[in-house]
């Protein structure tokens, strides 16, 4: 669908940059909206800079209805039916707006009583138009499928870690679930962060050599090819960056396609980082024969299985 679903603009601003002062962040994100057409910004309540995006985005000139903006419940002592709504109409009041256009909550915090109460909240302010749509962040299927058995207003988007290392999920485990064809199945719209940090590793995907070569061969930089690569795999982005060229960098992944083929070697990058004994993820086919050096006296798997 382009660079947009359901409305939300498909490369966004991650605004949880916290290696530079606040002041620079407003500066970063006046810039992004009002000289590089960013229109999607995403915030939470953890990353404790909501005014600061209100500022920036009033000061950018940039209509409210042209932007997309999402927020996050992070503190589950928010969770309640007199909390959530108190604490939404704080996050309005700092962001400077009368809706956003996408409420998450922020993680799956264990406690289905006090969760179900959140949304039931969260519900009554769809309703009310102080928020546009309802989604889910850091979530897996069972958590999703726990919201929608109760839910009146279901969740229409995830956001989830993505990267060529990490596609969907922070650590890989046996029988490790496929999140993003999962959700994306049921109809909804799958949101990748931290898709050029490296987070939770210390190898970031933009300095492997297999994707440098992949850069090469399109004449763009690293970040560029990940993050076509995602934009690739139907997912919605929000890359942070305290640094203007790459802000501007970031902005242009719509005028190239990566082929088929390096799609699939990007995929199979996933084999290197931290190997599973039962070769999870099984979806990405194992190009580079990972799992087999790995264990070479096993014949449980080939390696171009796909299963």
């Amino acid at each position: 669908s382009g660079d947009t679903q359901d409305h939300m603009p498909r490369m966004g601003f991650g605004t949880g940059i916290f290696n530079a002062p606040p002041w620079e962040v407003q500066r970063l994100i006046e810039y992004a909206a009002k000289e590089l057409g960013y229109r999607h910004f995403d915030c939470a309540q953890a990353y404790h800079n909501e005014e600061i995006v209100g500022r920036a985005l009033l000061n950018s000139g940039v209509p409210r209805e042209e932007l997309f903006i999402a927020t996050k419940l992070s503190n589950s002592q928010d969770y309640g039916a007199e909390e959530t709504p108190r604490l939404v109409r704080q996050q309005l009041k700092k962001l400077g707006v009368a809706y956003v256009d996408l409420y998450m909550l922020h993680g799956d915090v264990g406690n289905p009583t006090s969760e179900k109460i959140a949304w039931h909240a969260l519900e009554k302010l769809f309703d009310e138009g102080m928020i546009r749509a309802l989604g889910l962040s850091n979530y897996g299927s069972h958590g999703v499928e726990r919201i929608n058995s109760f839910a009146r207003v279901p969740p229409t988007y995830l956001q989830i870690k993505y990267d060529v290392f990490h596609p969907g999920y922070q650590w890989a485990h046996e029988g490790q679930e496929d999140l993003v064809t999962w959700a994306q199945d049921r109809g909804m719209n799958v949101v990748g962060y931290s898709t050029l940090s490296g987070w939770p590793y210390l190898l970031r995907a933009v300095d492997d050599p297999h994707v440098a070569m992949v850069a090469a061969k399109y004449k763009r930089s690293a970040a560029q090819v990940l993050l076509r690569h995602s934009l690739q795999k139907g997912l919605s982005l929000i890359p942070s960056s305290a640094n203007k060229e790459r802000l501007h960098q970031n902005m242009r992944i719509f005028d190239f396609e990566l082929k088929h083929e390096d799609v699939a070697q990007l995929d199979a990058l996933v084999h290197f980082v931290a190997p599973t004994h039962d070769g999870s993820p099984k979806w990405v086919p194992d190009l580079f024969g990972v799992w087999k050096a790995c264990h070479p006296n096993s014949d449980i798997r080939s390696s171009g299985s796909s299963s």
